[in-house]
């Protein structure tokens, strides 16, 4: 207990101190070759720091989400991102569906997984129609973009060039 003399100095570690200084560097540390046991610390040590921002009603920065699951995909720990994904531990956002749509060649189901959380973020119709597009899915692209009210911002002259090619 500090005298009436001694003054009280508080210092704040905030999210990007804490990304900088000590999570990254973590992560940084287990790479595929590290032991399993020091892998699943650093992420569990992650997962824990997220958990308490949100115990304390501090929203958890999208880069924090973002180390949380380069470090699952780094070690294959895919059943973990799924439970992490479908229980809303992450939350949604558009650069963190564009993340996980880049990990669709390591882990297939990432792609629906990024689907969902923009259909969540309910402002994501356009992007969902690009990326239905982008997969060559002309006419569920299109249904989606007629129940969601956006076939007006479309590009005709897009569907008709995928359609040709297909």
């Amino acid at each position: 207990t500090p005298n009436d003399n001694q003054e009280v100095t508080r210092v704040v570690v905030d999210q990007s101190d804490m990304y900088t200084d000590v999570l990254s560097k973590l992560a940084d540390h287990t790479d595929k070759n590290s032991i399993p046991r020091k892998r699943k610390f650093a992420i569990w040590v992650l997962l824990e720091y997220v958990r308490s921002l949100t115990d304390h009603q501090i929203p958890a920065q999208h880069y924090l989400h973002e180390l949380v699951i380069n470090s699952l995909v780094l070690h294959k720990a895919y059943y973990q991102l799924h439970q992490l994904l479908q229980y809303f531990v992450v939350s949604d956002s558009k650069p963190l569906a564009c993340l996980l749509l880049s990990l669709e060649n390591l882990y297939p189901a990432a792609h629906q997984l990024a689907l969902d959380m923009l259909q969540r973020l309910s402002t994501a119709n356009q992007e969902i129609t690009e990326v239905l597009l982008s997969k060559c899915q002309i006419l569920p692209a299109l249904r989606y973009a007629m129940e969601s009210g956006t076939e007006d911002q479309l590009s005709s002259r897009k569907f008709l060039e995928l359609a040709q090619a297909a």
